[in-house]
């Protein structure tokens, strides 16, 4: 309620898109009232828990609009921030905004998950670690869907068409992650067979 009062104060055509990743908690009910309510409130039901990554694949390639923000569901960023965000975005030429938070420190606490996440940031993937690629709220360019780019193939985005807007955060607790070691390894695997693909059609066209 509070999003749509918030673009009550502004000319612009907008949507949103709410994915219920099997969530337990009855949100998808709640959310049922505001579909009712707003013709541009989208809902979508996954039947289970799939992850942040599918649920917000699913949501990105439901949208309309040129531009595309993504924003989690833990409430951390103000509602207000999307909106400058919104008009940090329309200033600049580019891909993607991605939004870093000012003095935040994130309690993830050290597990398998973050471990991983280091290694293949900071060996594989040190341009979009500086970029600071890897955050949950951002703004896309929609042509990145015309383009047939996956978001989180991010490999497939130039790091030079990134660029970073700076907000306030709140901090959250040590919390839980369903990331495992199968995971690691199958992002790991699909990696090195770009890498190995990459390789191959280096020297059949030179050779």
């Amino acid at each position: 309620e509070e999003l749509f009062d918030l673009f009550k104060s502004v000319t612009l055509k907008f949507e949103v898109i709410l994915v219920n990743d099997g969530g337990s908690d009855k949100s998808y009910q709640k959310c049922l009232s505001f579909k009712e309510k707003y013709s541009n409130f989208h809902l979508i039901d996954l039947k289970k828990n799939y992850g942040q990554k599918i649920a917000t694949s699913i949501g990105y390639e439901n949208s309309k609009g040129r531009c595309i923000i993504t924003y989690d569901d833990d409430m951390q960023y103000n509602l207000n921030d999307i909106l400058k965000l919104y008009n940090f975005y329309k200033r600049n030429d580019v891909d993607v905004v991605s939004v870093v938070s000012k003095d935040y420190n994130d309690s993830v606490g050290l597990n398998f998950r973050t471990l991983s996440m280091f290694f293949l940031d900071y060996i594989f993937f040190p341009k979009y670690r500086k970029a600071k690629y890897f955050t949950s709220f951002k703004a896309y360019n929609s042509t990145l869907k015309l383009r047939k780019v996956n978001i989180f193939h991010f490999w497939q985005i130039d790091p030079k068409r990134i660029i970073n807007f700076s907000v306030e955060k709140k901090n959250r607790p040590i919390r839980k992650t369903n990331y495992n070691i199968s995971e690691y390894f199958r992002l790991l695997n699909h990696i090195i067979a770009k890498v190995i693909f990459k390789i191959v059609v280096f020297f059949i066209i030179i050779s």
